[in-house]
């Protein structure tokens, strides 16, 4: 005899999202998404937001990675603009992005751990994570929303020895890399929860449109920071990491191994951020966007956010206002999977399964 059960939008392994499942016995044999429970309205709410001031309501989107989706529409405005950015300025920017990146994984590690009944790793990554916000916040002045990244530019330059102490907290975590690796990824009983857990071949990824390290945990080392490179990423040098088994332990072991290679280009990019401007000095591009607008015209845009790839569709009609704006998200196209990775799964294992595909409620809804 089955039964329908509803998990979530109010369940602690959850967050604001419900799915409809039928379990017969300890196996859930279908599972339904009903996504909406945090939508904002806010892609049509930008069409009546200058430019520049909708920039916070985007990072709303995610706020655990708030730096990519702030990226993406400036990369679209530009793009409309036509604007030449300062190389100190895409240096910047790469390097607030790779902080937020860590963050957001070692975000996702402790709700993965703590879904398998592991607190130990869990209290690990939550403290290790506060060292990445302390430097975004140097670098920003904001601790979450950061609201950097300007078009032409960004809002403001980094300290004298800020530099340093992203140094001085790479060297950290990298020296706890062996901690996490003996007590969380090479664990038998991590292992055991995750392994041939939640499986999606390389096939289904594609066709399903999967996105980002649920992807590459399917064998497609697909990034958007090496295949249509932005900011100074066409300058640092990094793996895209995949594993081919495409179950839930290898999607968490391309999370891990990507904070590995975000410690690559972090210590790259201030290494050799260059000197000069951080915003167009030819002309300034913000305050021509906040006082005449942007040029009519459409473009699409992409970027690699922690959770995958990002993308805008923007046009203009011109002013300072965009006519339609259209985000792709991956927790939205990652929300798809879902249904094929829970069917005829045990009940026991769906937390940590949701939690190896990293959807973000608010971001799949806007």
């Amino acid at each position: 005899m089955s039964l329908t059960v509803n998990w979530g939008p109010q369940h602690p392994s959850s967050g604001h999202f419900r799915m409809v499942t039928t379990i017969d016995g300890d196996r859930i044999v279908k599972a339904i998404p009903k996504i909406g429970y945090t939508h904002r309205g806010i892609e049509k709410l930008l069409e009546n937001r200058d430019y520049i001031p909708a920039i916070p309501m985007i990072e709303r989107f995610n706020m655990t990675d708030c730096a990519p989706m702030n990226m993406c529409w400036i990369l679209g405005v530009e793009d409309l603009l036509g604007a030449e950015v300062p190389d100190r300025a895409h240096y910047l920017r790469t390097i607030l992005c790779e902080i937020s990146r860590i963050a957001s994984h070692l975000y996702n590690l402790a709700l993965y751990t703590v879904a398998i009944g592991m607190y130990t790793p869990f209290m690990w990554a939550i403290g290790d994570r506060e060292y990445f916000l302390r430097l975004a916040e140097e670098l920003t002045g904001v601790r979450l929303a950061f609201a950097y990244m300007l078009p032409g530019g960004v809002r403001r330059d980094m300290s004298e020895d800020l530099g340093g102490k992203i140094m001085k907290t790479v060297d950290y975590l990298e020296k706890r890399i062996p901690e996490y690796n003996r007590f969380v990824y090479e664990s038998p009983t991590v292992e055991a929860r995750g392994r041939d857990v939640g499986v999606l071949t390389r096939e289904e990824a594609l066709e399903m449109g999967a996105a980002g390290p649920v992807l590459r945990g399917s064998g497609v080392a697909l990034d958007m920071r090496k295949k249509a490179p932005y900011a100074a990423y066409e300058k640092m040098d990094f793996d895209v990491v995949s594993y081919p088994e495409g179950d839930s332990h290898a999607r968490m072991l391309v999370r891990f191994g990507e904070m590995v290679q975000s410690f690559r280009i972090l210590r790259q990019a201030v290494k050799e951020i260059p000197n000069g401007d951080i915003h167009a000095v030819t002309k300034k591009t913000s305050t021509i966007v906040r006082t005449r607008g942007v040029p009519e015209g459409k473009t699409y845009v992409r970027c690699e956010a922690a959770r995958g790839m990002i993308g805008l569709y923007l046009e203009s009609h011109g002013g300072r206002r965009p006519y339609r704006a259209k985000f792709s998200t991956p927790s939205f196209r990652n929300a798809y999977i879902l249904p094929k990775i829970f069917n005829n799964a045990p009940v026991a294992d769906a937390p940590a399964t949701y939690h190896s595909l990293d959807i973000w409620a608010l971001e799949m809804d806007r």
